[in-house]
Protein backbone atom coordinates (compact mmCIF):
# COMPACT_ATOMS: atom_id res chain seq x y z
CA UNK A 1 0.00 0.00 0.00
CA UNK A 2 1.13 3.48 -0.79
CA UNK A 3 1.71 5.95 1.77
CA UNK A 4 -0.89 8.28 -0.06
CA UNK A 5 -3.48 5.49 0.28
CA UNK A 6 -2.30 4.78 3.66
CA UNK A 7 -2.88 7.88 4.90
CA UNK A 8 -6.76 7.90 3.65
CA UNK A 9 -6.72 4.91 5.22
CA UNK A 10 -6.05 6.19 8.26
CA UNK A 11 -9.05 8.65 8.06
CA UNK A 12 -11.36 5.62 7.04
CA UNK A 13 -10.63 4.22 10.24
CA UNK A 14 -10.70 6.59 12.86
CA UNK A 15 -14.40 8.13 10.91
CA UNK A 16 -15.87 4.46 11.54
CA UNK A 17 -13.91 3.25 14.50
CA UNK A 18 -15.92 1.88 17.51
CA UNK A 19 -16.51 4.93 18.79
CA UNK A 20 -15.61 8.86 19.24
CA UNK A 21 -12.42 10.10 19.85
CA UNK A 22 -14.26 13.54 21.16
CA UNK A 23 -13.11 16.65 22.27
CA UNK A 24 -12.63 15.24 25.82
CA UNK A 25 -9.94 12.99 24.82
CA UNK A 26 -7.47 16.65 23.29
CA UNK A 27 -4.28 14.49 23.86
CA UNK A 28 -5.80 11.77 20.89
CA UNK A 29 -6.08 14.13 18.84
CA UNK A 30 -2.75 15.85 19.15
CA UNK A 31 -1.32 12.08 19.16
CA UNK A 32 -3.50 11.64 15.56
CA UNK A 33 -2.39 15.31 13.92
CA UNK A 34 1.42 13.64 14.78
CA UNK A 35 0.46 10.45 13.57
CA UNK A 36 -0.69 11.96 9.50
CA UNK A 37 2.79 13.67 9.41
CA UNK A 38 4.75 10.56 9.57
CA UNK A 39 3.51 9.54 6.12
CA UNK A 40 5.77 6.00 5.55
CA UNK A 41 4.14 3.42 5.15
CA UNK A 42 4.80 1.42 8.27
CA UNK A 43 4.40 4.28 10.43
CA UNK A 44 0.76 5.00 8.80
CA UNK A 45 -0.09 1.31 9.80
CA UNK A 46 1.12 1.77 12.93
CA UNK A 47 -0.90 4.68 13.69
CA UNK A 48 -4.07 3.01 12.43
CA UNK A 49 -3.76 -0.16 14.77
CA UNK A 50 -2.74 2.70 18.06
CA UNK A 51 -4.84 5.10 17.40
CA UNK A 52 -7.56 2.43 16.98
CA UNK A 53 -7.04 0.72 20.62
CA UNK A 54 -6.83 4.04 22.27
CA UNK A 55 -10.35 5.44 20.63
CA UNK A 56 -11.40 2.30 22.04
CA UNK A 57 -10.10 2.26 25.44
CA UNK A 58 -9.95 5.88 26.43
CA UNK A 59 -12.65 7.48 24.39
CA UNK A 60 -15.19 5.03 25.17
CA UNK A 61 -14.21 4.31 28.67
CA UNK A 62 -16.74 4.32 31.55
CA UNK A 63 -19.32 2.79 28.93
CA UNK A 64 -21.21 -0.10 29.33
CA UNK A 65 -19.45 -3.00 27.11
CA UNK A 66 -22.79 -3.77 26.34
CA UNK A 67 -23.97 -0.26 24.67
CA UNK A 68 -23.69 0.47 21.02
CA UNK A 69 -21.79 3.36 19.47
CA UNK A 70 -23.96 6.65 18.66
CA UNK A 71 -25.22 6.41 15.38
CA UNK A 72 -25.62 9.58 13.57
CA UNK A 73 -29.04 10.68 12.42
CA UNK A 74 -29.52 10.56 8.78
CA UNK A 75 -31.32 13.58 6.18
CA UNK A 76 -33.11 14.95 9.39
CA UNK A 77 -33.06 17.96 7.34
CA UNK A 78 -31.29 21.51 6.21
CA UNK A 79 -32.08 24.37 8.82
CA UNK A 80 -32.08 27.70 7.35
CA UNK A 81 -33.03 30.85 10.28
CA UNK A 82 -34.64 28.30 12.38
CA UNK A 83 -36.98 26.54 9.80
CA UNK A 84 -35.90 23.23 8.37
CA UNK A 85 -36.32 21.75 5.03
CA UNK A 86 -36.14 18.55 3.23
CA UNK A 87 -34.61 19.75 0.01
CA UNK A 88 -31.06 21.69 -0.96
CA UNK A 89 -33.26 23.10 -3.39
CA UNK A 90 -35.56 24.11 -0.78
CA UNK A 91 -33.27 25.45 1.37
CA UNK A 92 -31.74 27.94 -1.18
CA UNK A 93 -35.19 29.01 -2.13
CA UNK A 94 -35.70 30.16 1.71
CA UNK A 95 -32.74 31.90 2.17
CA UNK A 96 -33.30 35.81 2.72
CA UNK A 97 -32.57 38.61 -0.05
CA UNK A 98 -30.15 40.52 1.42
CA UNK A 99 -27.27 39.29 3.80
CA UNK A 100 -25.69 36.55 5.07
CA UNK A 101 -27.81 32.66 4.12
CA UNK A 102 -26.35 29.95 6.06
CA UNK A 103 -27.53 26.18 5.48
CA UNK A 104 -26.72 23.34 8.22
CA UNK A 105 -26.61 20.01 6.74
CA UNK A 106 -27.61 17.20 8.85
CA UNK A 107 -25.59 13.55 7.98
CA UNK A 108 -27.48 12.26 4.97
CA UNK A 109 -27.54 12.45 0.81
CA UNK A 110 -28.70 15.36 -0.65
CA UNK A 111 -29.69 15.75 -4.58
CA UNK A 112 -29.63 19.27 -6.19
CA UNK A 113 -30.21 20.33 -9.52
CA UNK A 114 -27.77 23.36 -9.28
CA UNK A 115 -24.81 20.83 -10.68
CA UNK A 116 -23.60 22.71 -13.72
CA UNK A 117 -23.05 25.47 -15.29
CA UNK A 118 -26.27 25.69 -16.99
CA UNK A 119 -28.06 25.54 -13.80
CA UNK A 120 -25.97 27.12 -10.95
CA UNK A 121 -26.38 28.94 -7.29
CA UNK A 122 -25.54 32.72 -8.87
CA UNK A 123 -26.39 33.85 -4.83
CA UNK A 124 -23.78 35.79 -3.19
CA UNK A 125 -23.21 35.41 0.78
CA UNK A 126 -23.92 31.50 1.07
CA UNK A 127 -22.41 29.24 3.95
CA UNK A 128 -22.89 25.69 3.75
CA UNK A 129 -22.03 23.45 7.03
CA UNK A 130 -22.19 19.84 6.09
CA UNK A 131 -22.80 17.54 9.06
CA UNK A 132 -19.17 15.52 8.92
CA UNK A 133 -16.88 14.35 6.14
CA UNK A 134 -17.66 11.22 4.08
CA UNK A 135 -15.51 8.41 3.29
CA UNK A 136 -14.96 6.17 -0.25
CA UNK A 137 -17.07 3.33 0.14
CA UNK A 138 -13.98 1.44 -1.13
CA UNK A 139 -9.93 2.24 -1.39
CA UNK A 140 -9.38 -0.15 -4.23
CA UNK A 141 -12.16 0.61 -6.23
CA UNK A 142 -14.56 3.62 -5.01
CA UNK A 143 -18.13 3.57 -6.50
CA UNK A 144 -19.66 6.17 -4.01
CA UNK A 145 -19.19 8.18 -0.62
CA UNK A 146 -21.07 6.89 2.18
CA UNK A 147 -21.24 8.48 5.98
CA UNK A 148 -21.35 12.49 6.69
CA UNK A 149 -23.13 14.88 4.42
CA UNK A 150 -23.39 14.00 0.62
CA UNK A 151 -24.51 16.23 -2.00
CA UNK A 152 -25.26 14.45 -5.42
CA UNK A 153 -24.31 14.59 -7.93
CA UNK A 154 -22.55 18.45 -7.96
CA UNK A 155 -22.70 21.94 -6.68
CA UNK A 156 -21.86 24.84 -9.06
CA UNK A 157 -21.79 28.19 -8.49
CA UNK A 158 -21.39 31.02 -10.73
CA UNK A 159 -20.54 35.17 -9.89
CA UNK A 160 -21.16 34.26 -6.53
CA UNK A 161 -18.97 35.58 -4.16
CA UNK A 162 -18.57 35.44 -0.20
CA UNK A 163 -19.43 31.37 0.08
CA UNK A 164 -18.17 28.97 2.36
CA UNK A 165 -18.31 25.35 2.32
CA UNK A 166 -17.28 22.54 4.69
CA UNK A 167 -17.47 19.36 5.97
CA UNK A 168 -19.44 17.67 2.96
CA UNK A 169 -18.81 15.56 0.03
CA UNK A 170 -20.58 15.80 -3.57
CA UNK A 171 -20.57 12.37 -4.93
CA UNK A 172 -20.91 11.54 -9.03
CA UNK A 173 -19.55 8.34 -8.44
CA UNK A 174 -19.48 4.85 -10.73
CA UNK A 175 -22.78 3.99 -8.98
CA UNK A 176 -24.66 7.14 -9.21
CA UNK A 177 -23.10 7.61 -12.95
CA UNK A 178 -24.59 3.97 -13.89
CA UNK A 179 -27.92 4.47 -11.73
CA UNK A 180 -28.16 8.20 -13.73
CA UNK A 181 -26.16 8.68 -16.47
CA UNK A 182 -24.99 12.18 -15.23
CA UNK A 183 -21.37 12.98 -15.19
CA UNK A 184 -20.47 16.29 -14.41
CA UNK A 185 -17.88 18.48 -12.08
CA UNK A 186 -17.74 17.91 -8.21
CA UNK A 187 -17.31 21.31 -6.46
CA UNK A 188 -16.96 24.38 -9.47
CA UNK A 189 -16.85 28.42 -9.26
CA UNK A 190 -17.09 30.69 -11.93
CA UNK A 191 -17.90 33.80 -12.93
CA UNK A 192 -21.54 34.78 -14.04
CA UNK A 193 -21.64 33.82 -17.95
CA UNK A 194 -18.14 32.40 -18.93
CA UNK A 195 -17.73 35.83 -20.66
CA UNK A 196 -14.11 37.47 -20.40
CA UNK A 197 -16.24 40.42 -19.23
CA UNK A 198 -17.21 38.90 -15.97
CA UNK A 199 -15.85 40.53 -12.95
CA UNK A 200 -13.90 37.98 -11.10
CA UNK A 201 -15.68 36.52 -8.29
CA UNK A 202 -14.09 36.94 -4.53
CA UNK A 203 -13.51 35.54 -1.19
CA UNK A 204 -14.27 31.12 -1.89
CA UNK A 205 -13.51 29.32 0.77
CA UNK A 206 -13.59 25.15 0.93
CA UNK A 207 -12.58 23.26 3.67
CA UNK A 208 -12.74 19.02 4.99
CA UNK A 209 -14.45 18.34 1.33
CA UNK A 210 -14.58 15.42 -0.91
CA UNK A 211 -15.19 14.78 -4.75
CA UNK A 212 -15.62 11.57 -6.25
CA UNK A 213 -16.24 11.27 -9.98
CA UNK A 214 -17.65 8.64 -12.41
CA UNK A 215 -14.21 7.32 -13.81
CA UNK A 216 -10.71 8.11 -13.94
CA UNK A 217 -11.26 9.33 -17.75
CA UNK A 218 -14.32 11.02 -17.15
CA UNK A 219 -13.90 14.80 -18.95
CA UNK A 220 -14.64 16.43 -15.72
CA UNK A 221 -13.02 18.05 -12.55
CA UNK A 222 -13.51 16.57 -9.23
CA UNK A 223 -12.80 20.61 -7.49
CA UNK A 224 -12.50 23.63 -9.97
CA UNK A 225 -11.81 27.22 -8.30
CA UNK A 226 -12.02 29.48 -11.60
CA UNK A 227 -12.17 33.18 -12.46
CA UNK A 228 -11.83 33.89 -8.92
CA UNK A 229 -10.20 36.48 -6.26
CA UNK A 230 -9.10 35.48 -2.34
CA UNK A 231 -9.71 31.30 -2.39
CA UNK A 232 -9.19 29.72 0.79
CA UNK A 233 -8.89 25.73 0.33
CA UNK A 234 -7.68 23.33 3.03
CA UNK A 235 -8.48 19.59 3.23
CA UNK A 236 -9.85 18.89 -0.11
CA UNK A 237 -9.51 15.32 -1.70
CA UNK A 238 -10.54 14.65 -5.82
CA UNK A 239 -10.76 11.00 -6.86
CA UNK A 240 -11.15 9.95 -10.39
CA UNK A 241 -12.43 12.52 -13.85
CA UNK A 242 -9.81 13.68 -15.85
CA UNK A 243 -9.00 16.56 -13.34
CA UNK A 244 -8.60 16.45 -9.71
CA UNK A 245 -8.29 20.12 -8.11
CA UNK A 246 -7.77 22.67 -10.60
CA UNK A 247 -6.90 26.59 -9.35
CA UNK A 248 -7.22 29.03 -12.02
CA UNK A 249 -7.91 32.24 -9.87
CA UNK A 250 -5.91 34.55 -8.35
CA UNK A 251 -4.56 35.08 -4.49
CA UNK A 252 -5.07 31.86 -3.67
CA UNK A 253 -3.68 30.08 -0.27
CA UNK A 254 -4.30 26.15 -0.23
CA UNK A 255 -2.91 23.28 1.64
CA UNK A 256 -3.59 19.64 1.89
CA UNK A 257 -4.87 19.07 -1.84
CA UNK A 258 -5.39 15.32 -2.27
CA UNK A 259 -6.12 13.60 -5.85
CA UNK A 260 -6.48 9.97 -6.44
CA UNK A 261 -6.66 8.71 -9.98
CA UNK A 262 -7.31 11.41 -11.96
CA UNK A 263 -6.21 10.56 -15.61
CA UNK A 264 -4.48 13.69 -16.56
CA UNK A 265 -3.49 15.32 -12.98
CA UNK A 266 -3.97 13.63 -9.60
CA UNK A 267 -2.70 16.11 -7.69
CA UNK A 268 -2.97 19.68 -8.84
CA UNK A 269 -3.67 22.21 -12.38
CA UNK A 270 -2.60 25.65 -12.34
CA UNK A 271 -3.71 27.31 -15.17
CA UNK A 272 -4.66 30.41 -16.98
CA UNK A 273 -6.24 30.94 -20.63
CA UNK A 274 -8.69 33.84 -22.32
CA UNK A 275 -11.02 33.82 -19.21
CA UNK A 276 -8.44 34.29 -16.70
CA UNK A 277 -4.87 35.01 -15.20
CA UNK A 278 -3.19 32.93 -12.51
CA UNK A 279 -1.39 34.95 -9.96
CA UNK A 280 -0.25 34.72 -6.27
CA UNK A 281 -0.79 30.92 -5.86
CA UNK A 282 0.17 29.44 -2.63
CA UNK A 283 -0.38 25.53 -2.41
CA UNK A 284 1.99 23.66 0.54
CA UNK A 285 0.96 19.77 0.69
CA UNK A 286 -0.03 18.43 -2.52
CA UNK A 287 -0.48 14.46 -2.60
CA UNK A 288 -1.09 12.24 -5.65
CA UNK A 289 -1.72 8.89 -6.43
CA UNK A 290 -2.87 6.20 -8.84
CA UNK A 291 -5.26 3.28 -7.53
CA UNK A 292 -4.16 1.14 -10.75
CA UNK A 293 -0.65 1.32 -12.05
CA UNK A 294 -0.26 3.84 -14.79
CA UNK A 295 -3.25 5.17 -14.54
CA UNK A 296 -2.23 9.07 -13.59
CA UNK A 297 -0.56 11.12 -15.95
CA UNK A 298 1.28 13.79 -13.96
CA UNK A 299 1.25 15.23 -10.57
CA UNK A 300 1.06 18.88 -10.71
CA UNK A 301 0.96 20.91 -14.43
CA UNK A 302 1.55 24.69 -14.36
CA UNK A 303 -0.16 25.95 -17.73
CA UNK A 304 0.03 29.07 -19.05
CA UNK A 305 -2.81 29.12 -21.81
CA UNK A 306 -3.81 31.33 -24.82
CA UNK A 307 -3.46 35.26 -23.90
CA UNK A 308 -3.09 34.91 -20.04
CA UNK A 309 -0.23 34.05 -18.04
CA UNK A 310 0.32 32.12 -14.75
CA UNK A 311 3.00 33.77 -12.16
CA UNK A 312 3.94 33.96 -8.74
CA UNK A 313 3.17 30.53 -7.93
CA UNK A 314 4.51 28.95 -4.69
CA UNK A 315 4.24 25.54 -4.60
CA UNK A 316 6.02 23.21 -1.20
CA UNK A 317 5.98 19.64 -0.01
CA UNK A 318 4.08 17.59 -3.13
CA UNK A 319 4.33 13.68 -2.78
CA UNK A 320 3.91 11.74 -5.83
CA UNK A 321 3.06 8.01 -6.14
CA UNK A 322 2.53 6.10 -9.45
CA UNK A 323 1.92 8.97 -11.46
CA UNK A 324 3.70 9.06 -15.03
CA UNK A 325 5.64 11.93 -14.83
CA UNK A 326 6.28 14.64 -11.71
CA UNK A 327 5.58 17.99 -12.01
CA UNK A 328 4.68 18.90 -16.18
CA UNK A 329 5.16 22.76 -17.66
CA UNK A 330 3.16 24.21 -20.48
CA UNK A 331 4.14 27.34 -21.66
CA UNK A 332 1.72 28.48 -24.68
CA UNK A 333 0.58 31.96 -23.61
CA UNK A 334 0.95 34.59 -26.49
CA UNK A 335 3.25 36.65 -24.07
CA UNK A 336 5.93 35.23 -24.28
CA UNK A 337 8.28 34.38 -21.23
CA UNK A 338 5.96 36.75 -19.07
CA UNK A 339 3.54 34.15 -19.75
CA UNK A 340 4.73 31.75 -17.39
CA UNK A 341 7.10 33.25 -14.44
CA UNK A 342 7.85 33.00 -10.89
CA UNK A 343 7.67 29.52 -10.15
CA UNK A 344 9.38 28.47 -7.37
CA UNK A 345 8.69 24.15 -6.26
CA UNK A 346 10.54 22.50 -3.56
CA UNK A 347 10.46 19.39 -1.67
CA UNK A 348 9.21 16.90 -3.92
CA UNK A 349 9.20 13.15 -3.91
CA UNK A 350 7.90 11.39 -6.81
CA UNK A 351 7.89 7.74 -7.50
CA UNK A 352 6.78 7.36 -11.06
CA UNK A 353 5.28 4.23 -12.33
CA UNK A 354 4.74 2.71 -15.68
CA UNK A 355 2.47 4.55 -18.40
CA UNK A 356 -0.09 1.72 -20.20
CA UNK A 357 1.41 3.33 -23.51
CA UNK A 358 4.56 2.99 -22.84
CA UNK A 359 5.42 6.63 -22.58
CA UNK A 360 8.99 7.89 -20.58
CA UNK A 361 8.49 8.82 -17.28
CA UNK A 362 9.86 12.13 -16.64
CA UNK A 363 9.99 14.02 -13.22
CA UNK A 364 10.47 17.21 -15.01
CA UNK A 365 8.69 18.12 -18.57
CA UNK A 366 8.39 21.48 -19.33
CA UNK A 367 7.17 22.47 -23.10
CA UNK A 368 5.82 24.82 -25.48
CA UNK A 369 3.91 24.51 -29.03
CA UNK A 370 5.83 27.81 -29.90
CA UNK A 371 9.41 28.62 -29.83
CA UNK A 372 9.11 31.88 -28.26
CA UNK A 373 7.27 30.68 -25.80
CA UNK A 374 9.65 30.49 -22.65
CA UNK A 375 9.43 30.32 -19.29
CA UNK A 376 11.10 32.90 -16.86
CA UNK A 377 12.38 32.42 -12.92
CA UNK A 378 11.61 28.95 -12.41
CA UNK A 379 12.64 28.00 -9.21
CA UNK A 380 12.98 23.95 -8.25
CA UNK A 381 14.36 22.84 -5.02
CA UNK A 382 14.98 19.45 -3.06
CA UNK A 383 13.56 17.00 -5.74
CA UNK A 384 13.79 13.27 -5.05
CA UNK A 385 12.27 11.55 -7.72
CA UNK A 386 13.08 8.11 -8.12
CA UNK A 387 11.98 5.53 -11.31
CA UNK A 388 9.77 2.64 -10.58
CA UNK A 389 9.44 1.23 -14.05
CA UNK A 390 11.18 -1.16 -16.32
CA UNK A 391 11.15 1.67 -18.53
CA UNK A 392 14.35 4.43 -19.10
CA UNK A 393 13.24 7.46 -18.01
CA UNK A 394 14.68 11.15 -18.65
CA UNK A 395 15.05 12.84 -15.34
CA UNK A 396 14.25 16.76 -16.98
CA UNK A 397 13.17 17.48 -19.76
CA UNK A 398 13.70 21.12 -20.70
CA UNK A 399 12.08 22.03 -24.54
CA UNK A 400 10.81 25.56 -23.99
CA UNK A 401 13.91 27.55 -22.47
CA UNK A 402 13.94 28.45 -18.66
CA UNK A 403 15.61 32.06 -18.24
CA UNK A 404 17.21 32.87 -15.58
CA UNK A 405 15.79 29.82 -13.72
CA UNK A 406 17.81 27.62 -10.59
CA UNK A 407 17.63 23.91 -9.38
CA UNK A 408 18.61 23.20 -6.15
CA UNK A 409 19.17 19.61 -4.30
CA UNK A 410 18.56 17.49 -6.89
CA UNK A 411 18.13 13.64 -7.09
CA UNK A 412 17.27 10.79 -9.73
CA UNK A 413 17.34 7.58 -9.71
CA UNK A 414 17.05 4.91 -12.13
CA UNK A 415 17.11 7.83 -15.07
CA UNK A 416 18.46 5.75 -18.36
CA UNK A 417 18.01 8.78 -20.47
CA UNK A 418 19.82 12.38 -20.24
CA UNK A 419 18.12 14.78 -18.46
CA UNK A 420 17.96 17.92 -21.44
CA UNK A 421 18.24 21.33 -20.62
CA UNK A 422 17.17 24.37 -22.72
CA UNK A 423 17.79 28.04 -21.21
CA UNK A 424 19.89 29.82 -18.41
CA UNK A 425 19.95 27.57 -15.46
CA UNK A 426 22.11 27.32 -12.54
CA UNK A 427 22.05 23.92 -10.66
CA UNK A 428 23.35 23.58 -7.13
CA UNK A 429 23.66 20.05 -5.86
CA UNK A 430 22.90 17.06 -8.59
CA UNK A 431 22.88 13.68 -7.53
CA UNK A 432 22.54 10.72 -10.24
CA UNK A 433 21.97 7.17 -9.03
CA UNK A 434 20.82 3.90 -8.86
CA UNK A 435 20.40 2.77 -12.51
CA UNK A 436 23.63 0.78 -13.98
CA UNK A 437 23.09 2.61 -17.17
CA UNK A 438 25.94 4.65 -18.70
CA UNK A 439 23.81 7.37 -20.40
CA UNK A 440 25.34 10.52 -19.72
CA UNK A 441 23.84 12.83 -17.68
CA UNK A 442 23.19 16.10 -19.41
CA UNK A 443 22.10 16.94 -22.88
CA UNK A 444 21.58 20.83 -24.06
CA UNK A 445 18.94 22.13 -25.99
CA UNK A 446 19.95 24.76 -28.13
CA UNK A 447 22.75 27.53 -29.19
CA UNK A 448 20.77 29.87 -25.89
CA UNK A 449 21.40 27.23 -23.06
CA UNK A 450 24.09 28.02 -20.64
CA UNK A 451 24.28 25.33 -17.88
CA UNK A 452 26.43 25.95 -14.58
CA UNK A 453 26.44 22.95 -12.45
CA UNK A 454 28.33 22.91 -8.84
CA UNK A 455 28.21 19.82 -6.57
CA UNK A 456 27.55 17.23 -9.06
CA UNK A 457 28.05 13.55 -8.56
CA UNK A 458 27.14 10.14 -9.70
CA UNK A 459 27.09 6.50 -9.21
CA UNK A 460 26.09 4.86 -12.05
CA UNK A 461 29.68 5.65 -14.14
CA UNK A 462 28.72 7.37 -16.72
CA UNK A 463 30.18 10.98 -18.34
CA UNK A 464 27.73 13.78 -17.13
CA UNK A 465 27.91 15.31 -21.03
CA UNK A 466 25.82 13.79 -23.29
CA UNK A 467 24.84 15.42 -26.42
CA UNK A 468 26.01 19.49 -26.14
CA UNK A 469 24.14 21.27 -28.86
CA UNK A 470 26.26 23.66 -31.05
CA UNK A 471 26.81 27.26 -29.31
CA UNK A 472 25.28 26.00 -26.03
CA UNK A 473 27.69 25.85 -22.97
CA UNK A 474 27.43 23.56 -20.06
CA UNK A 475 29.70 23.71 -17.11
CA UNK A 476 30.64 21.08 -14.30
CA UNK A 477 32.19 22.44 -11.53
Amino acid sequence: MDRVANGYLLRQMTATAPCYCTAGTPWLTLLYTRMMVNRKCWEGVLSVAVLFALCSLVACSGRSTGSSSPTPPMNEGITVNGSTYSSLDTALAACPEAGNCTLQFSNGTWPTQFYSGNKCISRSDLTLHGAGLPQLDSLSAPSRLVGGTIIQPGLAFCGASNVEINDLGVDDGPAYFAATGIATNGIQFEGATGAHSDPLVTNIAVTHEIALGSSSNAQFHGNLFEHAKGVSLSDLTAVFNTHCNVIKSQDVVAKELRGIACSNDAGVLIKSDGYTAVSNVQVDDISASAITSGDVASAVIVDAMESNSVSKVTITHVRASGTQFGINFFSNSSLGQEGLKDISISDVNAVLSNSPQGRTPSCIVSQTNSADHQAKNIHIANYYCENDTPLAAAPIEIYNDWINSTIENWTSVNGGYCSTLGGTIDITGWADQGSGSTVPTFCTLDSSTLVNVTGYSSTRGNSPYGQIAPGSVLKIY
